[in-house]
């Protein structure tokens, strides 16, 4: 390399200025190489955060996840009460149902070993039964009538009335009414009566 000498006699660039001129690059590519490693460093962090934040949304949409199957058991669970409650309204429904229809079947003369058959052969779905299980009596004696012209032998011929509770208020033509009587002579009707 040589150097090259103008008119002027000032010498121009030389191989030593061009050296002493990469010398202040390799102080620049010192700073650049920190800053690069800087960077990788930085950016190797933000993927790390990102990646945590991610694994944060993930758990959340996770327990939201577990929050909807939560919801939906709970919600099988309130059905399932729901039905055992409706089954038990309809088992004491059918029971007071049963009662009423056996004391009406035996006052309209039901054989009482027939009152299980009648309340398997009779139907009393359209008997109406209110919220307080209430149960209209005469709307089960005519069924059951109805239902004693189907299948008279369920049902004896000589049916007894049903005994009335409050004396009538003369007994026999020779007797007093009750309110006439005194204590002692209600007692001696009573004896007579058993």
């Amino acid at each position: 390399m040589s150097t090259d000498q103008s008119t002027s006699g000032a010498p121009s660039t030389t191989v030593s200025d061009e050296v002493s001129g990469q010398g202040k690059d390799t102080v620049a590519y010192d700073t650049y190489r920190k800053t690069v490693s800087e960077v990788k460093s930085l950016k190797s962090k933000l993927a790390e955060l990102q990646a945590e934040k991610e694994a944060e949304s993930q758990a959340k949409l996770a327990e939201q996840g577990k929050w909807k199957e939560r919801a939906e058991l709970a919600e099988t669970k309130l059905k399932e009460e729901q039905k055992k409650a409706h089954m038990i309204l309809q088992n004491f429904g059918k029971k007071a149902l049963e009662g009423v229809v056996q004391s009406e079947a035996l006052k309209l003369g039901a054989k009482p070993e027939a009152v299980e058959d009648i309340l398997k052969l009779a139907d009393f779905s359209d008997v109406e039964i209110d919220e307080t299980f209430n149960i209209k009596a005469d709307q089960v004696s005519l069924k059951l009538k109805e239902f004693s012209t189907k299948k008279p032998y369920l049902f004896s011929t000589n049916a007894k009335g049903v005994s009335d509770v409050v004396p009538n208020s003369k007994m026999n033509s020779g007797t007093k009414s009750l309110d006439e009587m005194s204590v002692e002579e209600i007692k001696q009707f009573v004896k007579t009566l058993k």
